[in-house]
């Protein structure tokens, strides 16, 4: 993924307009469904810092 990112000149999935369909994430979905693409929505819709706000105040609530 990180090559193909690379390749592409994009920081991460969420640029690129085939992340939904992308073949490259498919060894995610036995073990976690559609939370990636859940996770790459949130990222695009409102950029890396606020997910990564988000996801930091989720883990600081179940500690």
């Amino acid at each position: 993924m990180r090559k193909c990112c690379q390749k592409k000149g994009i920081e991460g999935c969420w640029e690129c307009d085939e992340f939904e369909t992308c073949e490259k994430l498919d060894f995610l979905k036995p073990n976690h469904g559609d939370a990636h693409l859940k996770n790459l929505r949130k990222i695009k819709k409102k950029g890396i810092g606020e997910f990564l706000e988000g996801k930091k105040y989720w883990y600081n609530r179940i500690k």
